[in-house]
């Protein structure tokens, strides 16, 4: 996504609501505007949801979201402005006169050079734990059973990639929902998560590290799962909105869709690196849709990696391993920086 990485302002405070009119006393051409020509004219770039009728303009770290024949808009996601209104004539967006004054005006400040937005947190789900193994097998090595515990090898993996994230971004949170053999419930994960404190301008990612398990003892591989293309769920809550319940639907819809988008770019981006990083027999299964609980619930850019099938022998042989385990680790690691890398060093700068 071209936006670059949206802060996390629903669980840091309260959305703050200005009602205002702009004073439309400047030096501009104020004319109703096609979506061609205002794009043309500020540079900035439209997403337009054609089911719900909101759309989103954007321009460096500036953004001004609308909805169709309302005749207000929410800048930066978070001051909303009376505006003159924006209608569809013979399947073409016009902006009224003042509905584009007030956006040439918004886009017509200064852009800031450096990155507004920047993954703040990044949150390591190592599954199951404690008194839940997760799926297991017994394997037979030189006629020896060695009973293989997927929790165990969640948690080795995941504690090798906190510290890898930690020396990176010195300056990161980087955090897990468990470093030992202990058991918080999908519950205790998911409020974890959504209770972590970030600043203004500051994002979370939740990777949720799991081993899978089969019927079939061939089956083999790594994938990524994301929430699937039309699942919908609530990221902001309704406290957030008081008194604007005409609002709340909107500002979620838009705010969902990021997250939605910026979650399958993380999982491209892990699935990707994955593939370098561990040999060419190993299969790349791709990405998968699925509502996981914690996926689900998490309101913030979130995916789910299994990491290989405990349940084959050689796969699981090389999760034994600890070469192996480092370079499902770096996979893991180098797709969470292109990650970042893309939206703090690229989203805002071309």
């Amino acid at each position: 996504m071209d936006s670059g990485f949206l802060t996390d302002f629903v669980r840091n405070r309260k959305l703050i609501f200005i009602s205002l009119f702009l004073t439309l006393t400047f030096s501009l051409s104020a004319q109703s505007l096609s979506a061609e020509e205002l794009l043309e004219r500020t540079n900035a770039s439209l997403k337009w949801e054609p089911y719900s009728k909101i759309g989103l303009l954007e321009k460096g770290d500036k953004s001004i979201s609308f909805a169709l024949n309302d005749s207000w808009m929410i800048c930066n996601y978070e001051d909303k402005i009376s505006t003159g209104s924006v209608l569809k004539e013979r399947g073409v967006l016009v902006f009224s006169e003042e509905a584009a004054a007030s956006i040439l005006k918004f886009f017509g400040e200064d852009i800031v050079e450096e990155n507004a937005f920047n993954v703040g947190v990044i949150l390591i789900d190592p599954g199951h734990g404690g008194r839940d193994p997760g799926t297991a097998s017994t394997i037979n090595v030189n006629g020896v059973p060695i009973y293989v515990k997927e929790k165990n090898i969640n948690l080795d993996v995941s504690l090798r990639l906190a510290e890898m994230l930690k020396e990176k971004y010195p300056y990161k949170k980087i955090m897990l929902t468990r470093n030992d053999d202990s058991f918080p419930s999908l519950e205790d994960r998911v409020v974890m998560a959504n209770n972590i404190e970030v600043g203004p301008k500051e994002g979370i990612i939740f990777i949720a590290i799991h081993v899978n398990a089969a019927l079939n003892p061939f089956a083999e591989g790594y994938e990524v799962w994301h929430l699937p293309e039309n699942y919908r769920r609530q990221v902001i809550r309704d406290s957030d909105f008081e008194g604007e319940d005409s609002v709340l639907p909107i500002v979620n819809s838009i705010l969902e869709e990021q997250y939605a988008m910026e979650s399958v770019r993380l999982a491209q981006n892990i699935l990707d690196n994955m593939e370098i990083e561990l040999p060419e027999h190993v299969p790349n299964r791709g990405l998968r849709e699925e509502s996981w609980y914690v996926v689900r619930n998490a309101k913030m850019a979130a995916v789910l990696v299994e990491l290989g099938y405990i349940t084959n022998k050689e796969e699981a042989l090389r999760m034994m391993q600890t070469n192996y385990l480092k370079k499902l680790t770096n996979g893991l690691y180098n797709g969470i920086n292109d990650f970042i890398d893309y939206f703090e060093e690229k989203g805002f700068s071309r």
